[in-house]
């Protein structure tokens, strides 16, 4: 298939090599991909709006080389924002046209951090990683208790699968906070449910002590660190995505299953739920 310039949202962006199979194990097509993102952009911007945004490239599909990607590559459209942090050029994508670009550049995955272009931490990642003998249903069980231990400070969170085993919480700020304060209370949190709940929960990264219990690392509040944005595809070989789900979903226990391609079907509903 020849080169097409789509009109997405008023900017004109050049579609090459659609025809490249990016999932091999489902035949999924690059033009498959640019058309999911184009689909869940109006949702992804919302979580990538003036943040950073680092990208995992698959040059030639999943099972290929791929690369992390921070700098803004050349090319890149001048009506994509940049912010230089420590010498590096990241890309802020506050436009749907942004991330049909990113997919056009084989960007499978979509990492951002915790504050947006001011520096100012204005959301909690509670990153939820299970260990050996445990999966998403533990880390269903590990949200319920952390839901309950940020409702009893007058926090709300809302849960992501992580298109993996694990699952992210993220918890808004009514104003923004000074990224140590944030890494403070996300330790204490750890340690608190740890100790309360020793079968479960662990706040370490030690791995002879994550044996069936759900890792909180709470270190992802880190400002040098990212998580994948939710609605982001990821990297695997099927087509996992990062999905917002309910808590009725968590009370009632999410599988692995859950993760397969039919979360893509799904996701557009779930396009408000990071915002409430």
């Amino acid at each position: 298939m020849s080169a097409i310039v789509a009109q997405v949202e008023g900017r004109q962006v050049r579609l090459t090599s659609l025809t490249r199979v990016m999932y091999p194990s489902m035949r999924i097509t690059k033009s498959q991909v640019i058309d999911y993102y184009a689909t869940v952009g109006p949702s992804i911007i919302g979580q990538t709006f003036g943040r950073p945004v680092t990208r995992i490239r698959f040059p030639h599909g999943v099972g290929g080389q791929s690369f992390f990607e921070k700098n803004a590559p050349d090319g890149i459209p001048e009506w994509i924002p940049q912010v230089i942090i420590n010498s590096i050029r990241y890309p802020v994508f506050n436009e749907v046209a942004a991330v049909v670009w990113s997919a056009q550049n084989n960007a499978l995955e979509l990492h951002t951090p915790q504050w947006r272009e001011h520096g100012s931490v204005d959301r909690l990642v509670v990153d939820l990683d299970p260990g050996p003998g445990s999966g998403l249903m533990q880390c269903c069980e590990v949200a319920l208790l952390v839901a309950d231990y940020l409702a009893a400070d007058g926090l709300t969170g809302s849960a992501v699968t992580s298109g993996s085993k694990g699952m992210q919480l993220y918890v808004p700020f009514p104003e923004a906070m000074h990224a140590q304060a944030v890494m403070n209370y996300a330790r204490s949190m750890a340690g608190d449910l740890a100790a309360k709940h020793p079968d479960r929960v662990v706040a370490t990264m030690t791995k002879s002590k994550r044996e069936k219990r759900v890792f909180i690392d709470w270190s992802q509040n880190n400002p040098a660190k990212t998580t994948i944005t939710p609605y982001s595809l990821r990297g695997k070989d099927l087509p996992y995505a990062a999905t917002p789900v309910t808590w009725d979903e968590v009370r009632s226990g999410l599988t692995e299953q859950f993760l397969f391609t039919e979360t893509m079907a799904r996701i557009q509903e779930f396009g408000d739920l990071l915002a409430q």
